[in-house]
């Protein structure tokens, strides 16, 4: 063992103070059956936006045997003083599945977000102050025929929108593929292009491209990394790099930026973030137990570093690593180690990695799936999965950075919902599940969301068109003079 513990600390290479005050745990899901795959988003009034898989209506979770089930996609915010409770804005009755949400805010305050379903890759977005609200989600939209780990999507400063997904099936077909696509929106999520392949693995190999990251740098590049893996063992044969310099029109043929050598078994869950000053940084694990690789570059992907082995003989893979920045432009790193076992952190101090420091070795030091954000510039928002119960649990962490003031919440602009009127209605609240999700056969916007309340209100709407055509008819409103 390499690592040497000073006081809850683990010292790998040179050390640069930028602690992190956490506060207790926070259960968020608090359900029986099983909540998995957490997502957090934050935005400029202070709020943190968290959503997950939830087994609704499942059964227990036993612990001897957990499973990682999910049937619709959970919402819960923090407003600054209080959580509001958990709502199942898309819930599918009909028994298919719905997991790995992923969200993100656009520069016009609106919440986009993409899951996992078996009929493939769902989108939705809503105001974040009516987020809250199930009424205020766009119907959900089926945006691409795939089966895989897990879509993510991101809005760039200048109205673009992006979408990457792993394809290991044909939702409609069942073929294989075992590809990475790309889809992006011009019109905050209306409409999207046909699908852009990534990757470049044929679909007769038993291979699988997995686990996509895209973001966008300061000059307006696309940055996309994957993982591919082979059977049987599924643990990762090699970490790919795309770009493109267009907006995502045209990409650079994949480069290999890390792979497993003979006697080496991971190469696998790879993860990347962008610096203010536009350096790259990418992670992921690797070695012959899973270990972790970096490997950052300075000119927008061009050309990198060459590959570290970070934290020494620390090991363990648990779903996944999150990077996050905060306000200061200080990159973090926070993942699940062992040995000790504990949920770990560690920053770039500009040369390498500073060393490990904990964020919890109590009943969350097994915590999986974890993802990160940064609010009002000095707040870390970390969400996990507690692996033997199954509960999506939250973190807040305080660093040294400058705090920033958040903006007052206006009350919200009501918009039209610009999303074809086929497409549907919104899902149900949790305390009363009763929307049912049904397909056609028709592609790309095909999921009709089944709500008594469209009846409802409809009749009522026909009424009032009526009788404005009897008046306008009787007195001549348009009439000319």
């Amino acid at each position: 063992m390499l690592a040497i513990f000073l006081i809850g600390e683990v010292r790998v290479g040179s050390f640069q103070r930028n602690d992190v005050s956490w506060k207790e745990p926070i259960n968020l899901s608090h359900s029986l059956s099983s909540s998995i795959y957490p997502a957090v988003v934050t935005d400029r009034y202070g709020l943190v936006h968290v959503f997950w898989g939830e087994d609704l209506g499942g059964n227990p979770v036993d612990l001897d045997n957990p499973l990682e089930k999910s049937n619709s996609i959970m919402y819960i915010r923090w407003d600054g003083e209080v959580w509001s409770e958990p709502t199942d804005l898309f819930y599918n009755r009909s028994g298919g599945v719905f997991n790995f949400p992923y969200a993100t805010v656009d520069q016009a305050d609106t919440l986009h977000l993409v899951w996992q379903g078996y009929e493939g890759i769902f989108y939705s977005s809503a105001r974040v102050q009516e987020a809250d609200s199930v009424k205020a989600w766009r119907p959900a939209r089926l945006v691409a025929h795939a089966r895989g780990d897990g879509p993510r999507i991101y809005s760039d400063p200048i109205g673009g929108y992006h979408i990457v997904y792993a394809a290991w099936e044909d939702s409609k077909t069942g073929g294989h593929d075992g590809n990475i696509y790309y889809l992006n929106s011009t019109d905050g999520g209306v409409t999207w292009s046909e699908p852009v392949l990534l990757s470049n693995i044929p679909s007769n190999l038993d291979e699988n491209a997995a686990h996509p990251t895209i973001l966008m740098d300061d000059k307006g590049n696309l940055h996309v990394i994957w993982a591919e893996a082979a059977a049987p063992d599924w643990t990762g044969s090699r970490v790919q790099y795309a770009r493109s310099i267009d907006g995502g029109q045209n990409w650079s043929f994949p480069l290999e930026m890390g792979h497993r050598d003979e006697g080496e078994k991971w190469a696998s869950m790879p993860e990347i973030a962008i610096l203010p000053s536009g350096e790259l940084h990418l992670v992921w694990v690797c070695g012959r137990e899973p270990h972790r690789c970096h490997r950052l570059s300075k000119d927008g992907g061009l050309t990198w570093s060459a590959t570290n082995l970070e934290f020494g003989e620390m090991i363990s893979l648990a779903g996944w690593d999150t990077l996050m920045i905060d306000g200061n432009g200080i990159l973090y790193w926070i993942l699940q180690l062992r040995y000790p076992s504990a949920i770990y952190y560690a920053t770039w101090t500009g040369t390498n990695w500073s060393g490990l420091r904990v964020v919890n070795d109590g009943s969350l030091s097994n915590g999986h799936y974890m993802r990160a954000a940064s609010h009002l510039g000095n707040q870390i928002d970390l969400v996990l999965v507690h692996q033997g119960e199954k509960e999506v649990w939250y973190l807040r962490g305080v660093t040294n950075a400058n705090p920033a003031l958040a903006l007052p919440i206006s009350n919200p602009i009501p918009t039209p919902t610009l999303i074809p009127a086929e497409i549907g209605a919104a899902s149900t609240a949790r305390e009363t599940p009763g929307a049912e999700l049904v397909f056609s056969n028709e592609p790309f916007g095909s999921l009709i969301v089944n709500n008594q309340n469209t009846m409802i209100f409809g009749g009522p709407l026909l009424v009032v068109g009526l009788l404005l055509l009897v008046i306008v008819a009787k007195f001549g409103i348009f009439r000319r003079q």
